[in-house]
């Protein structure tokens, strides 16, 4: 029976929870249609709270209008709190020179994000079938993917579960027919333009005929390489914590000579980790290899407008030329940037010397008097002095950045604290003297940094 087959898969992988809250990504089609239906047959065993969202695309014209009225119209017969939202996807592709169903996935899944959190659903739903694992292992076999491109299209991945991962997409017809069900059917699944189309229309229906379960030996083939490609993943990222961290401007640091106790198959994985970590998808195997086979020494371009630097026995993986945008600082006050540096200041009373020596490098005071606003946070310039402490005479910073070893990719990322007097914070590495506190300071100026630590 259908309905237990699907709580077979949902049990095997972890999917649901009792008491979850699920959004259903809800197109109207076929999959998706039998995928909520589904999912209240099971409702009162698992005491779910069920959503769907659908996202306009606005490919098809009145086409994707219909759809989204037809969804509406079923959530509401249903009693299914829905969400419709719309988004220009040829623009966007136009935009960012990417193709239209790479787009569209892109806005899809962030519209699916934010309509999960607005309903407070611990889960996302889709309806991926066990013939759109097959589709999906042979596309990149084709495309010649490795071992973890091969594994397909994954059970369950964050907040992400696909339930039907095991059913056949004909099992589900058969079920929404004997039910009385209906479904949309979308024109754009027979243009034969999409390679995934070709893939399902001509070439699976040419490999039927040298094995007449090919469908089920494909995926059933994903299934195995994703369970080994967890197993990979699982020890990429304990490796990870151990040879990357993130630099000043959010950029990915390697120790290579950490990276290359390892075997090749695993500096791959976690290289290819570590370049995910920039939210740039994945690494074309052509960039990895290259990357894992040695060392690497130099400069090259990557996607997504990622720069590789190796020098000084670390890889340096960056948005093009890292520059710091500068931020306004209130004082008192916290900000925040965006590559995940927050400044809180305060005003306090000067503490004793001994106490400024153990608050660390990421911990400042200052004179408050000798200070005057506005106050900004900002990267390195051309041109920039500063009066370390201690020191009598004013240093060019680009020397200050050589004496400290900043390898010149992160130089720009540098954070500043800066009033219209001067550079009184290189942020974690040193104050400047004519700011400092002195005997008979009144009033101290705190500032705490802090860097949001890397999610593995």
């Amino acid at each position: 029976m259908l309905v237990e087959k699907v709580k077979e898969t949902i049990a095997k992988y972890g999917m649901l929870q009792r008491g979850d809250g699920v959004l259903v990504a809800l197109s109207g089609g076929l999959d998706s249609v039998a995928l909520l239906n589904l999912l209240l047959e099971i409702r009162d065993d698992y005491e779910l709270r069920i959503f769907a969202a659908h996202l306009n695309h606005r490919l098809r014209g009145e086409e994707s209008e219909g759809d989204a009225r037809w969804v509406e119209r079923l959530c509401k017969g249903l009693h299914i709190p829905c969400r419709i939202g719309q988004e220009e996807v040829r623009s966007f592709c136009r935009e960012r020179g990417i193709g239209l169903e790479e787009g569209a996935r892109v806005l899809r899944y962030q519209f699916l994000q934010r309509a999960a959190l607005d309903f407070g659903a611990e889960r996302i739903a889709t309806g991926h079938t066990q013939d759109d694992q097959a589709e999906t292992v042979l596309m990149r076999l084709l495309r010649g993917a490795g071992p973890t491109g091969l594994c397909g299209i994954r059970p369950i991945r964050g907040q992400i579960i696909r339930p039907l991962i095991e059913v056949r997409r004909g099992d589900l017809r058969n079920w929404l027919k004997e039910g009385g069900g209906s479904f949309r059917e979308d024109s754009s699944n027979r243009d034969l333009r999409y390679m995934r189309n070709r893939i399902r229309w001509r070439l699976l229906p040419q490999l039927n005929a040298y094995n007449p379960r090919i469908t089920e030996a494909l995926a059933r083939s994903g299934m195995i390489l994703w369970e080994q490609a967890e197993y990979l993943l699982k020890l990429a990222k304990g490796i990870l914590e151990k040879v990357v961290h993130r630099g000043w401007g959010g950029e990915i640091i390697l120790d290579l000579e950490s990276l290359f106790v390892y075997d090749m198959v695993i500096r791959q994985v976690v290289l290819k980790e570590a370049f995910r970590l920039l939210g740039k998808g994945e690494l074309p195997f052509p960039h990895l290899e290259r990357l894992a086979r040695s060392p690497f020494k130099g400069r090259i371009s990557l996607p997504g407008g990622i720069e590789a630097e190796g020098k000084e026995g670390r890889l340096f993986l960056l948005q093009g030329t890292l520059r710091r945008s500068p931020v306004d600082v209130e004082i008192p006050g916290m900000v925040e940037t965006q590559d995940g540096l927050s400044l809180r200041t305060e005003i306090v009373a000067p503490p004793p010397l001994d106490l400024i020596r153990r608050q660390g490098r990421m911990v400042a005071y200052f004179d408050w008097e000798r200070l005057e606003g506005p106050f900004e946070l900002r990267g390195w310039e051309r041109g920039d002095r500063i009066r370390p402490l201690g020191l009598e005479g004013r240093k060019k910073l680009q020397d200050l950045f050589v004496d400290l070893h900043i390898p010149r990719p992160q130089r720009g990322m540098v954070p500043l604290l800066t009033c219209p007097k001067g550079i009184f914070w290189v942020i974690g590495y040193r104050i400047a003297e004519p700011f400092k506190l002195k005997e008979g300071t009144r009033k101290a100026l705190k500032a705490v940094a802090k860097w949001r630590e890397l999610s593995y």
